[in-house]
């Protein structure tokens, strides 16, 4: 049983030592039910992520298609709940807003 618990809490730790990952290790690794978390540069960002206590103010959920092809599943402010492909995540330069 402690083995156990050691396995996971080193699992943990080991997580939390390594916060980015580059895009090629994320497309090779990514797979389906994995979370992502997005810490936004706007004022608004920063303001729930302060009044939340988090260093985080964003997620989405990754879905791996049968044809290798990754997805987003998230809920925004603006669209509701929406699903997207890791292209047009690029195509748009999402990632230039965390």
């Amino acid at each position: 049983m402690i083995g156990l618990l050691w396995g996971y809490l080193k699992l943990i730790f080991d997580f939390l030592q390594k916060i980015h990952i580059t895009e090629g290790e994320f497309l090779k690794t990514a797979d389906s039910l994995d979370l992502v978390f997005f810490k936004g540069k706007s004022v608004s960002s920063s303001v729930a992520r302060t009044l939340c206590g988090s260093d985080y103010e964003h997620v989405a959920l990754v879905l791996r298609g049968s044809d290798d092809r990754i997805f987003f599943f998230e809920a925004g402010s603006k669209h509701g709940v929406t699903l997207y492909s890791w292209e047009k995540f690029r195509e748009h330069n999402w990632k230039d807003y965390f």
